[in-house]
């Protein structure tokens, strides 16, 4: 499903950098919890078998957990080094 839905988000994110001639440090990406309109949506348009949506709500409502946040200050701390900032 990360393809079909957000795997052209670097694509867009680089070219849209270039084309504006911003830096493009990178991205970090962690599954995460929906919000009550996206989850909706994802249940109507992307997963709307029950049993499948189950275990997929059961997966995603997991996350963010530590070792996700964790992941993401490493993230941070890199693209800080990279853009010539300390992180504190």
């Amino acid at each position: 499903m990360y393809e079909e839905w957000a795997g052209r988000c670097v694509e867009s994110f680089e070219r849209t950098s270039q084309e504006k001639e911003i830096g493009f440090l990178g991205y970090f990406s962690c599954q995460g919890a929906p919000s009550p309109p996206i989850e909706a949506f994802i249940h109507s348009v992307i997963v709307p078998d029950e049993e499948e949506w189950e275990e997929y709500v059961a997966e995603v409502r997991k996350n963010p957990n530590e070792e996700d946040m964790g992941k993401a200050r490493g993230f941070t701390r890199a693209v800080l080094a990279r853009s010539g900032l300390a992180a504190a």
